[in-house]
């Protein structure tokens, strides 16, 4: 009984110091979800090196609940590598605006 006891004391210090990170991966999973789908109906789009290039069709406060600021310059990396063929019809014919105007 008392081995239980200190073994569900351990399990619920080690709940309690990872939860933090379960909820960064949680809110990172949410993040990446918003990406995914902002990409695939062409509000966002990417350079071949990886650069987050953001359209100006959503409102500045639809940017900012979606937790993205789209004049920061990020990078990420694109997986699988070696699709800037994929990524380049993608800036020709998903993404929302016209990309000469935006770089």
């Amino acid at each position: 009984m008392q081995n239980t006891i200190k073994l569900t004391l351990q399990y619920q210090s080690i709940i309690v110091r990872l939860r933090p990170l379960i909820l960064s991966l949680i809110y990172l999973d949410a993040l990446f979800s918003n990406y995914d789908r902002l990409f695939d109906q062409g509000y966002i789009t990417f350079s071949d090196d990886g650069e987050l290039i953001c359209g100006t069709q959503l409102s500045s406060y639809t940017w900012d609940k979606l937790s993205i600021n789209p004049t920061a310059k990020n990078k990420m990396k694109i997986f699988p590598e070696s699709r800037e063929y994929y990524l380049e019809y993608h800036r020709k014919h998903v993404f929302q605006d016209d990309i000469n105007d935006l770089i």
